[in-house]
């Protein structure tokens, strides 16, 4: 039986602070020696590329009445694309391209993590990936990552439209 425990004398305001006892549970959220009011936690506005790098791009738009998230990144080895309407991820596809005998290219789309049961995100996929190799980009692969409303106005064929749309501009 352990001895019972004693509470802490008080500090006082300029006291360093005390380390925390961990006892193996989740203590809270991680917090970053930034805060909220630093610059550099915001997100660019609209529209405007990250101060980070001229590769990335990011736009906010009204698709079909839902809020959308469009983001274009440019990596050394891949393309990212993020359109999301929840402020996650939701499902991530790679996309890549092989050459075929007879010309053109020919798009492989696999899901890495996500909806495995959704053809369309495989459709949306593919559009993202022509657009990249339409409009100059590198032929590096595609990861898209795409998370929609479950309800039928987010998921419709004029939201994702929008969405491309949007992503072609940024192209």
């Amino acid at each position: 039986r352990s001895p019972p425990r004693r509470a802490p004398p008080p500090r006082s305001p300029s006291a360093p602070p005390r380390p925390r006892e961990h006892t193996g549970r989740p203590q809270g959220r991680a917090r970053s020696a930034r805060g909220p009011s630093d610059p550099a936690m915001e997100p660019p506005p609209a529209g405007e590329a990250t101060p980070s790098s001229s590769m990335a791009r990011h736009k906010t738009i009204d698709a079909a009445g839902v809020a959308t998230d469009v983001v274009l990144t440019g990596f050394s080895d891949a393309h990212m694309v993020v359109i999301t309407q929840i402020g996650r991820p939701g499902t991530l596809l790679r996309v890549t391209q092989e050459p075929r005998a007879m010309g053109g290219v020919a798009f492989e789309v696999s899901v890495v993590m996500g909806r495995r049961d959704d053809p369309l995100l495989a459709v949306y996929a593919r559009q993202v990936a022509e657009m990249l190799a339409r409009g100059g980009r590198d032929p590096k692969p595609l990861l898209l990552a795409v998370g929609l409303r479950s309800d039928a106005q987010a998921r419709g064929r004029d939201a994702m439209a929008a969405a491309l749309a949007a992503v072609a501009e940024m192209v």
